[in-house]
């Protein structure tokens, strides 16, 4: 199939950490069956929303928001960390609950809509 790619403009770009004061950083070590489970494909990379009205502070609404979810499910916002455990010779996982922060994007794009985002094939 021939699939054009619309263009996407980004506004603004950057990393919302949990409203939390995290005094000590915790460790999740990661099994083998966790990280088989981080190669499955996740298929929701977004989420829509009516246009808002543009006095609406909805952006900055999203990131508060986002910023409270952080402190509840802190793991998502810390790091995963690989370690090379060179007396062994094996690598082991595990995420580091930093609260190191989320990546946010706002971005447009005027020449998609939502029926090409939900059925992408056409279908």
């Amino acid at each position: 199939t021939d699939q054009k790619m619309a263009e996407v403009n980004v506004i603004s770009s950057s990393i919302v950490a949990g409203n939390i004061n995290q005094s000590e950083r915790t460790k999740i070590h990661l099994t083998s069956s966790d990280l088989n489970l981080l190669q499955d494909d996740y298929t929701q990379r977004g989420l829509l929303f009516h246009k808002p009205d543009p006095e609406n502070r909805f952006i900055s609404l999203l990131k508060t928001s986002l910023s409270s979810v952080l402190a509840i499910y802190f793991p998502f916002a810390g790091r995963l960390v690989k370690v090379d455990n060179h007396e062994d010779s094996t690598v082991s996982f595990h995420v580091d609950c930093n609260n190191s922060g989320a990546k946010f994007v706002h971005a447009i794009s005027e020449s998609v809509s939502v029926s090409d985002l939900l059925q992408p094939d056409g279908s």
